[in-house]
């Protein structure tokens, strides 16, 4: 745009109507020690930068300020876009090595040259693939050191000190900032600064961080936080658990932990929606956080795997709240709305951040796919039908960026973090890795210079240290760098040195190969397995060179001839979603017609129904929701389960015939006796005389009603009036204070019905 173009924009930001940025403006001269001089062309998000950090302007005029963040941002990330789009994707291509070899063309814009566009690629920061690599990071470090003990959210808070620097102490003034979005931001990033700090140096959680990951988000018109996922260097018990985490409001005798949690660890409360609907609430008017919790007289972990906190019965604090219309409203609040922390890190951080400890490692993946989700876009694009698609249009198209966002990324602060760097290496036949090549300009020299991770594997340097080392550990144990240091080692390409690693880890892993890539899969199941020093030598077993990898792969034992597909299930598994791995399955039974259906749903039956297994009380009621999907995946392309070996299943049309199938199955009967049995004792007076009223209609339970005197001689005198309704319908109405357990009551009369 014309640099007076946000003049025009903003005529009270910039009353005096000076120019914005434009290329090939110049900063300050810097004199170098030698006495010369120089001039730095100063770029557009070093320009906002600077503007935002030291004019007044930016945090005296609030709303107006913020709009013109937003501007600069989405101007910035424009500029940035549009540069791939028009130098990348017009100016390079990509190819394979062999396709460039077999080119006669002798036109530059020759057709077979042509190659492929670069697409939005995954080093652009919010971009897909940037989310999808640094998800598949996170869980190859949890392959490889272990699922976290810890997932921490904090949230920052308007109510921190640092936000009022006059308060402070700090002179008066224009140039003192300012509680703002910008302030909010930097000083937010201080504290998550020093939070990395203390779980590196072990000040927080009862031990040293083994490793922590971490990424920052932004609400639409709210404050930023971070996710954190934290793994100690020991192993931690529920008995650490109950000791660290706390899920209840604490004594009046300590009162700085009880007002920072009434101030930032309580949950709505949800419960009076007479009072105001938060926005947790769903359609359904129930909470999506499942809050209010049920009391707890321990901590334990239950059968899913999930921690229930000791949440005693304790007493009731009123509160006040802010409410739609800046009212403030008076709401009660027990140990049930509390969210779960740890004192020590509330009391020194003053914000809202929650700790939550995690025990099973198949929850880990959803926890880190909730991580990278990505900012917030638009559900819908408008586009013309048959159009290709154009991820950089699309991606422009479908942001939203708010304030908070726009500050954090104009001041360059990063959206992730992790104490552990993790590499991914490329997987390539020979001859299939890609170059990169200006069709234009073609250069044979640049071209050929160009190598992979896996061919200076190959090509590495002679020696014991070298010699029978595969390829995750020599990129793990070694580093290549372009000067030569004592102690480095010369590469044969004559571009790098190879020196062993000091100090600090890396994680390396291979990209995933799907298992039709059937020579590709079985190149990295072997390189994962065997050193080597070329394809051939992978492809030689035992003195033998065999012709393809898939053969060298089984004669090693590494593989059979059904196992090749479970592997690749499993594989997929560490960070593919259920539906995911279910379309996995689907292109193996289209894609390979030998593919042993039956064999693999016998074998992996559990794995790729994992997220109805969560929702149903039944595995046969899960699998049968499983193959029920299978069974519309396969429909799409002319198939049915039968065609291709699957058991047949009973897709539900009727709200009763799914309940049926839900609950008339051995392993659901066993659910309903384990459930009866551990609630019906718990069940109060009043409880019980509701239950057996309820069941009274019911004569052939042959239950043992009376309890107590008094439940005998009010259920008599109901018996009497039952024995004239019996033939006609009945309703009850269950009218109860909140928290009394009526939801537990008519389930569990449910269960026995059941």
């Amino acid at each position: 745009l014309d640099p007076t173009f946000a003049a025009l924009s903003f005529p009270v930001f910039r009353p005096s109507a000076e120019p914005s940025w434009e290329k090939g403006l110049m900063g300050p001269v810097i004199t170098k020690p030698d006495g010369k001089t120089e001039y730095h062309e100063i770029t557009i998000l070093r320009y906002y930068k600077g503007l935002f950090l030291t004019q007044p302007r930016t945090w005296e005029m609030g709303r107006l300020a913020e709009e013109v963040a937003i501007d600069a941002y989405s101007r910035i990330e424009e500029r940035r876009l549009n540069y791939i789009r028009h130098d990348f994707q017009l100016k390079l291509r990509s190819a394979t090595r062999d396709e460039l070899a077999n080119h006669t063309g002798e036109s530059a814009g020759d057709e077979a040259l042509a190659g492929r566009p670069i697409i939005l690629p995954s080093s652009y920061i919010n971009s897909p693939r940037w989310r999808k690599a640094h998800y598949l990071d996170a869980m190859g470090t949890v392959h490889r050191k272990g699922a976290p003990h810890f997932l921490i959210t904090m949230t920052a808070s308007t109510a921190w000190t640092e936000l009022d620097l006059r308060a402070m102490g700090v002179p008066t003034g224009p140039q003192v900032p300012k509680k703002g979005p910008g302030l909010i931001a930097r000083v937010f990033k201080l504290k998550m600064d020093q939070l990395l700090r203390d779980l590196r140096e072990g000040k927080i959680l009862g031990g040293r961080a083994a490793y922590v990951i971490g990424v920052v988000e932004f609400q639409h018109r709210g404050l930023p936080h971070c996710h954190v996922a934290v793994r100690l260097d020991k192993e931690v018990t529920v008995t650490d658990v109950d000791k660290l985490i706390w899920a209840r409001i604490p004594p009046k005798k300590m009162k700085k932990l009880r007002a920072a949690v009434l101030a930032h660890m309580v949950h709505g409360p949800c419960n009076n929606l007479k009072v105001y609907k938060p926005p947790c609430i769903n359609e359904d008017l129930r909470c999506e956080k499942h809050f209010p919790k049920d009391f707890s007289d321990f901590t334990t972990i239950d059968e899913d795997g999930w921690p229930i906190y000791f949440r005693p019965k304790g007493e009731k604090v009123k509160i006040m709240k802010r409410v739609i219309g800046n009212k403030r409203v008076e709401l009660e609040v027990d140990n049930r709305f509390i969210v779960p922390y740890v004192q020590e890190l509330l009391l020194r951080y003053n914000c809202h951040i929650n700790v939550e400890f995690t025990t099973r490692t198949r929850f880990v993946k959803y926890m880190f796919k909730y991580m990278y989700k990505g900012p917030s876009r638009a559900l819908a694009a408008v586009g013309q039908e048959g159009e290709e698609v154009d991820e950089v249009k699309d991606y422009l198209d479908r942001r939203v960026v708010g304030t908070a966002e726009a500050h954090w990324r104009l001041y360059e602060f990063p959206m992730q973090f992790r104490t552990v760097p993790v590499k991914a290496l490329h997987v390539h036949l020979e001859g299939k890795d890609l170059v990169s090549f200006n069709p234009d300009k073609p250069n044979p020299k640049a071209i050929e210079a160009q190598t992979t991770e896996l061919m200076r594997y190959f090509d590495r340097p002679k020696g014991a240290q070298f010699d029978n080392i595969m390829l995750l550990d020599y990129y793990e144990q070694f580093l290549e760098i372009d000067k030569a240091v004592p102690g480095s080692v010369a590469h044969p390409d004559g571009k790098h040195f190879i020196r062993g690693r000091k100090q600090g880890e890396r994680i390396c892993r291979l990209h995933y190969v799907p298992n039709g890539l059937t020579e590709t899969f079985y190149l990295r199941l072997l390189l994962l397995n065997k050193p080597a020093r070329s394809y051939a030598e992978l492809r030689t077993v035992e003195g033998t060179e065999h012709g393809t990898f898939q053969e060298a792969a089984k004669a090693l034992g590494l593989a059979s001839d059904d196992s090749e597909y479970l592997m690749a299930i499993d594989e997929a598994a560490e960070f593919m979603m259920p539906s995911e791995l279910r379309h996995l399955f689907l292109s193996m039974l289209v894609g390979q017609q030998d593919a042993p259906a039956r064999y693999i749903w016998d074998n992996r039956k559990d794995i790729l129904s994992e997220d109805f297994i969560r929702q149903f009380s039944s595995k046969k009621s899960a699998y049968n929701e499983a193959l029920i999907h299978l069974s519309r995946l396969l429909a799409r392309h002319g198939r049915t389960l039968e065609d291709v070996g699957l058991p047949s299943s009973f897709d539900h049309t009727t709200e009763l015939s799914r309940e049926k199938s839900r609950w008339e199955v051995e392993e659901a009967q066993r659910d309903l006796d384990a459930y009866v049995l551990k609630w019906e004792p718990q069940m109060n007076p009043g409880q019980r005389v509701v239950i057996d009223t309820l069941l009274a209609h019911f004569p052939e339970l042959e239950r043992n009603w009376a309890r107590t005197m008094e439940e005998q001689t009010g259920l008599e005198a109901h018996k009497i009036l039952l024995e004239d309704q019996r033939s006609r319908p009945v309703m009850y109405n269950l009218d109860a204070p909140g928290g009394s357990g009526k939801t537990t009551v008519v389930k569990l009369v449910a269960n026995i019905l059941r």
